[in-house]
Formats: structure tokens, sequence, C-alpha cells
């Protein structure tokens, strides 16, 4: 399999891009977020949760100067570790699966965290899903990748999101309070990243970058269900990427489809290959693509 070029000049360029934007970025995400608490503050009946809105945007309002000026480097040192994370998972993709023992040690501190960045994740993903889908393609040509890999995009929400995450997580602010900051800050941010990808995607495109060709990953008489004979299992994140798309629904941190009219049909028959589809489909971005046998 081919490596993924992390040092390129074209990589090198985006990176420059998104820490120029990211500091106006995040002051206008931060600003939005304070008039959404100011407002949830007046509608609120609860005079507990009065105040502890109250409290969230004053104490995001004295924090503003200091998360603007400190996001960009948070982002970049981000986006460099999702590089060279990129660099080992384009030769060899692993997947790490956490066991039962693994989940008991976590800390209900920990759980917690967890579901506030997959809930910011989760609102952040509709809004951006179609600058998000050209930004994946882009992203791997300039890697130096010969397919779209999605999960080796170092501007990808998870990153972004995490980055935010870890930023808010220095602040000496109450966990309630950081709670109310991410809760009321997705919508903002998900419009801010939307902006922020499409920028890039200009600016990989005014650089020749053409975009990289999606895979689906298609069998003759299509694949066989996991757990039957001679099936090999499939991990669990692929396992509920499955189970979404036959549901119609979206899978946290990915975009699943169900296949539209005159391509990959969500039954067994006919495609344009001449192969026969399947429900189990492989995660994918971008709409429109006809199916294509590897």
């Amino acid at each position: 399999m081919s490596t993924a070029s992390i040092h390129s000049p074209l990589i090198k360029r985006a990176r420059q891009e998104v820490v120029f934007l990211s500091s106006s970025l995040f002051d206008r995400c931060i600003g939005a977020t304070i008039e959404a608490l100011e407002d949830a503050e007046r509608k609120s009946r609860a005079i507990g949760v009065r105040m502890e809105l109250g409290e969230a945007w004053a104490a995001l309002s004295k924090h503003r100067a200091e998360l603007r000026g400190a996001f960009p480097a948070r982002l970049d040192t981000a986006m460099a570790l999702a590089l060279d994370t990129a660099r080992h998972a384009a030769v060899a993709p692993t997947r790490q699966i956490l066991s039962e023992d693994d989940l008991a040690l976590v800390e209900d501190a920990e759980v917690s965290r967890f579901v506030e960045a997959s809930r910011l994740q989760q609102t952040v993903m509709p809004v951006v899903e179609e600058s998000l889908a050209l930004l994946d393609s882009l992203m791997s040509s300039a890697l130096g990748l010969p397919v779209v890999r999605a999960d080796l995009n170092p501007l990808r929400p998870d990153v972004a999101c995490t980055a935010v995450m870890e930023l808010l997580d220095t602040l000496p602010e109450p966990p309630e309070v950081r709670a109310h900051w991410v809760r009321h800050m997705a919508r903002p941010l998900a419009q801010e990243l939307k902006k922020l990808y499409e920028s890039v995607n200009k600016l990989l495109a005014e650089q020749g970058v053409e975009e990289a060709r999606y895979r689906l990953k298609l069998t003759e008489g299509g694949v066989l269900p996991p757990g039957t004979a001679g099936a090999a299992p499939l991990p669990v994140q692929d396992r509920v990427a499955a189970l979404a798309v036959a549901a119609g629904v979206v899978a946290a941190g990915a975009v699943v489809r169900r296949p539209r009219a005159g391509h990959c049909p969500p039954r067994p028959s006919s495609c344009s290959s001449g192969a026969r589809c399947s429900r189990a489909w492989t995660t994918w971005r971008r709409p429109g693509l006809r199916c294509r046998m590897r």
C-alpha cells in the first residue's frame, strides 16, 4: 500500500492556511456561543439552570481572548498528530477495539467527556458533510494516496472537535460550566468548520490537486453476512456502519447514506458493474458515486 506523504508542500500549505484562519474562526464561534448561552438564560424558567447559564457565558467571555490566541497552536498540534498517525495507518490500517475490561477501567469523567465529544461531532457532521466529502478526496490526493482515506484526513471533524475539547479542559472552570459551553458551541462550530473546509478545498483546488477516487468493495454474488460460514467478522466500527445503512440513520463520527436511485441498490440486484451488490457497504461520504469493481 502507498505511504502517506505527510511532509509534502501541499500539506504544509494547507496547515498554514488552517492556522491562519483558525484564530478568527474560533473567536466567531465563541461569540456565537456566548449569545446562545445568554438567550438560553433568558428563556430558562429554572433558577438553578439560569444561574449556571449566566456563570457559563460570563466565564466564556472572560476566557475569550485566551482561547482565541491558544486555538491555532492547539489545532495545528492535533493536525500534526493526525498526520503522524496517517503515515503508519496508510501502510497498515489498524483498529483498536476496547474490551469490556478496558471500558470498566475508564473513569466516569472520561465517559462523560467522550459522550460530550460524540454529541459535538454528531452535530457537526450533517453541516459539514458536503464540504468534508470534497476535503477528504482532495486531502487524500495531497497525501499521495491512490484512493480516498477519510480516516487519514488530518482536518476531519473528530480531530478539530478533540482540539476544542482539550483546549476547553485546560480552563479552571467546573465541569458543568464546560458542559454548557460544549452544548451551545456545537452549531456555531459546525458552521465555522464548514467555512474552513471550503477555504482549504479552494486552496487545494487552486494548487492543482485533483480528487482521489472513492472505492466500494464489491464481490461477485454479494458479501457473506458476518457470522456465517466463510465470512470474516467485521470490526465493531464496520458493524455499526452497516447497521446504520440498513436503518437509514447516521452513525456517530461517520456519514452513512442509503444508496441513491440509479446507483448501488439497497437489496442485491444488478448494478452498473454487472456484479451483485450487497447491503453490507463500506462507509463512504461522496454522494452520487456509481458502483465500480476493484
